[in-house]
């Protein structure tokens, strides 16, 4: 799918309203006290942000995006690793809690069990 420039939408969010408001507020004390630093300050954030927007438009502008194939793996396997045969069962180690007794003591003791799981 090809973004156009008509598709690519910049909305602010929480952070941006924000940023704004405090940028709006910033303003609004330097025109009450008269503080030329203020307005420095004010206008270099408001065009940083104006600046970071446009960024962004020009990122997303003209991006072509499309879905990608994978392949199918297993739970557990690496990716790229061909060592894999679908002709073989898969053993899995999983670990399940067997109410054993030890000798003198009566508490629950880990033991891994392997399932085998045939493949379609």
């Amino acid at each position: 799918m090809f973004l156009s420039q008509r598709r690519v939408y910049i909305l602010p969010t929480r952070h941006g309203l924000t940023f704004g408001l405090a940028v709006i507020l910033m303003l609004i004390g330097s025109i009450n006290y008269n503080l030329s630093l203020g307005y420095v300050l004010t206008f270099l954030l408001a065009g940083l942000g104006i600046v970071s927007i446009l960024h962004t438009f020009r990122n997303l502008a003209h991006l072509y995006v499309s879905a990608g194939r994978v392949a199918p793996v297993f739970a557990g396997t690496r990716r790229g690793s061909s060592s894999f045969s679908r002709t073989r069962a898969a053993s899995i180690a999983i670990p399940s809690i067997s109410p054993v007794a030890e000798p003198g003591r009566a508490a629950m003791r880990p033991r891994t069990s392997t399932a085998r799981r045939r493949c379609p």
